[in-house]
């Protein structure tokens, strides 16, 4: 309850600093004059009633702005909050539309994608989509093939023309893996890129240091060191915070990067498979439940209270909690720091501390090759992922949102430019050239779905890693081989 009240009474004051000053009118008087307030009366205010009610039938509430329309008009669908909506709305008119000529409609959709595509009434553009929905649609051919693209010049206002980026050249804004979770290879055996991405993130570890000098501990650099840094703050009864997902399914991102680490990724170079029944993924799904059967680390708490109380002085989260310790717990400046994740030593001495990261893209629908405005929907995806475009929406978001609203692009070059300390940017940069993104293939959701299920019957009922593992595997293997059957890309052998 105490820890609640200190929570509470923090975002109350973060809160009450920035609420704004609301007023339905002004009246201004002579003085000795009574104030004057319009009365709109009974019939009036029954007749605004009425108006909004019948309005609600024919005003369309997820568009942006200005309603533009027409065949030309690029409909684009932002998976967002309303104010990142509004300023993308904004952008788009101020920056884009104003150069090419090209109006562009941003509705505000939190809907299924997939059922949009059935239904034919999709949009044009997609904003902000994650890499599981990118394979469903580009199985069932709904996607355009990005890496299609070249650079050309186009028309713009009052004929001025403007030069679009080929696909190559948008790529090398960000990391080698940021590709990786957007790819597919149709029954033709044709691979195509069906997303652009626009963010990215990863793991960093969060200390407290005055914690670490009391006990005179350094950060980890290595998973040895890291064991006995817990082993000194759990004698100290004190907690280390890996993150482990929610009820509904665990975060296995540790137990990805405990993989990459030791050389192995997910699936085999074919995609049709995974390497989780070899002996280092055994070992390494040993070790990650380990965490929590052997060290008996929390499986759900709430870092920023912990870390902030001081209870858990170690932990893993993503980098942009370092803009809520930034914005929210302005008592522990200078109490803190953020590092690279601990790593693998290696046969050769180097440490690898690759981490496995995630990230959100944008798509071209097939509706906008029948509606004759790909080449529109690509100088958009072009326009909006650029160095300028990006670092302006981050700038913009964190003034509308705050420091706690600090954006994750997955520009390189913009996410230097965003108002990161120099000692933060370089940590950030260190771990972010050792960061890799898992593919995602076609029946994915059954890896997670079971992986949560083998974790959490070797935790909490004590079964046996090994079984666990290999019987869950058999049934995501056998789900990934259903569904590219389903979809034509497995012969059926019988």
């Amino acid at each position: 309850m105490f820890k609640d009240n200190i929570s509470a009474l923090a975002a109350l004051s973060v809160k009450l600093k920035e609420q704004p000053l609301e007023l339905d009118y002004l009246t201004a008087s002579a003085e000795g004059v009574d104030e004057f307030v319009e009365d709109k009366g009974f019939f009036k205010n029954l007749s605004y009633k009425i108006k909004a009610y019948f309005a609600t039938y024919v005003e369309d509430y997820n568009s942006v702005g200005s309603n533009a329309e027409g065949e030309d008009v690029l409909r684009v669908w932002v998976n967002l909050g309303r104010d990142q909506a509004n300023l993308i709305k904004e952008m788009s008119d101020s920056d884009f539309t104003s150069k090419t000529g090209i109006r562009v409609k941003v509705s505000l959709v939190q809907q299924n994608l997939i059922q949009a595509n059935i239904a034919n009434d999709g949009p044009d553009v997609v904003l902000f989509v994650g890499g599981g929905d990118v394979v469903n649609l580009s199985a069932r051919e709904a996607l355009v093939d990005m890496s299609q693209f070249g650079a050309r010049t186009l028309t713009g206002v009052n004929g001025e023309p403007y030069t679009v980026s080929s696909y190559e050249d948008v790529m090398k804004r960000f990391s080698k893996y940021a590709g990786e979770p957007y790819r597919f290879t149709d029954k033709t055996g044709h691979t195509g890129h069906y997303s652009i991405p626009i963010t990215e993130n990863f793991n960093m570890l969060f200390y407290r240091t005055d914690i670490f000098d009391e006990l005179g501990l350094e950060p980890p650099k290595t998973w040895d060191e890291f064991y006995k840094v817990l082993t000194v703050l759990q004698n100290n009864n004190m907690q280390v915070g890996i993150p482990n997902g929610s009820d509904s399914a665990v975060d296995s991102g540790i137990f990805l990067t405990l993989l990459k680490q030791n050389g192995l990724s997910l699936y085999s170079d074919d995609l049709k498979k995974t390497n989780l029944d070899t002996t280092t993924a055994l070992a390494v799904f040993k070790q990650w439940t380990g965490f929590y059967s052997q060290y008996s680390m929390p499986q759900r708490y709430d870092l920023y209270t912990r870390f902030r109380t001081g209870e858990m002085p170690m932990g893993f989260a993503g980098y942009t909690f370092v803009n809520q310790l930034n914005y929210a717990a302005p008592e522990l400046k200078g109490l803190w720091q953020m590092t690279t994740i601990p790593g693998t030593v290696m046969e050769d001495g180097t440490i690898n501390n690759i981490d496995s990261g995630g990230g959100a893209g944008a798509l071209i629908y097939q509706r906008a090759v029948k509606r004759g405005v790909e080449d529109a929907a690509w100088a958009y995806i072009d326009w909006f992922t650029s160095e300028d475009a990006q670092a302006k929406y981050g700038f913009d978001i964190e003034t509308l949102l705050g420091a706690a609203g600090r954006y994750d692009t997955a520009n390189r070059a913009a996410a230097e430019r965003l108002p990161w300390s120099a000692k933060e940017w370089k940590v950030l940069k260190e771990q972010w050239d050792n960061m890799f993104i898992n593919p995602v293939v076609i029946g994915d959701y059954y890896y997670s779905r079971n992986i949560t299920f083998a974790f959490r019957n070797v935790v909490i009922y004590a079964k046996n890693p090994r079984e666990m593992l290999l019987s869950y595997n058999k049934e995501i293997n056998a789900e990934i081989t259903t569904k590219r059957k389903e979809f034509g890309l497995e012969v059926d052998e019988k």
